[in-house]
């Protein structure tokens, strides 16, 4: 067995240290109160909302390694945009903590504890990723995912690398998706690992990848992108709002083996790429 500490060690010692508050640090200039900017990303520009002193910034506090000179150009750009978004995207409960306007109070203790850990989720999310996060590390390929946290078997060793792959800039690539909030929600995701919980398998045709419950990456994911669409509506198009929600709906269908009883009975048979009149209606509300 190779030694190194495990993910309940790592916590455990790490709760013994002060965590650095690189929330504060970043938060004055790379908040959402200017216009974003445009990067050249391959051939056609991009909206992003890395301005050039919030890019400087971040990239002063994220520990990407040398891996990183053989990426594609605007790669690295798209990873610093979605911590940009973790510290940036106001973030708020829904009513009585719901999931897809069912299953009141199902929120896990586990995800409110780590919200709720400063003054508001996004410092609490940010510090909570750029504290547990070592290393930043590029590679081509991981397969059939985008990013991935420290090696799989890090139960033996742990050595706290979020490695990210080309795919991670394309994530949910489309004409009119404008916002950076799905790489953000796989950044808590992947720091979520850093806690000790993984994934499980699901133990029939979905695949080896689950969570056992909404306690883990896959549910904080989710989570992450429900308080986005509550607190962030009105910086939101229409597309974002759908996709966002739709996401979320996907994911809670194929990737957890329990849920609440009244969560899975709305998900059976549900279409998660079209809303009914009144998911329409609730969504417009938000951005009111």
């Amino acid at each position: 067995m190779k030694h190194g500490l495990t993910p309940l060690l790592f916590v455990l010692l790490l709760a013994g240290c002060s965590e650095h508050d690189y929330y504060t640090e970043a938060k004055p200039v790379c908040d959402y109160t200017v216009p974003g900017e445009r990067v050249d990303q391959g051939p056609t520009p991009i909206e992003t909302t890395l301005t050039p002193a919030c890019k400087t910034r971040l990239e002063s506090m994220l520990p990407f390694d040398d891996s990183w000179s053989g990426a594609p150009a605007g790669l690295k750009d798209r990873v610093t945009e979605a911590f940009q978004a973790v510290l940036a995207y106001p973030l708020k409960l829904p009513p009585e903590n719901q999931l897809l306007g069912v299953a009141p109070h199902s929120f896990p203790d586990s995800f409110l504890d780590e919200i709720q850990a400063e003054e508001t989720p996004m410092k609490s999310l940010f510090n909570h990723a750029l504290n547990l996060i070592q290393t930043i590390h590029y590679v081509k390929s991981l397969g059939n995912i985008n990013a991935q946290f420290t090696p799989d078997n890090y139960i033996e060793v742990w050595d706290g690398v979020l490695t990210i792959a080309d795919g991670f800039g394309a994530m949910n690539e489309h004409p009119y998706y404008t916002t950076p909030l799905r790489r953000a929600s796989t950044i808590v995701h992947e720091a979520h690992h850093a806690d000790g919980y993984f994934h499980v398998s699901c133990g029939d045709a979905r695949g080896p990848e689950c969570d056992a419950d909404l306690n883990g990456p896959f549910g904080f994911a989710v989570l992450y992108k429900t308080m986005a669409l509550q607190g962030s509506a009105k910086l939101l198009s229409d597309v974002d709002l759908a996709l966002l929600e739709g996401q979320s709906c996907y994911t809670l269908q194929t990737r957890f083996k329990t849920l609440p009883p009244v969560l899975l009975e709305k998900l059976r048979g549900l279409d998660c790429q079209s809303f009914s009149a009144e998911e329409v209606r609730v969504m417009e509300e938000l951005q009111d």
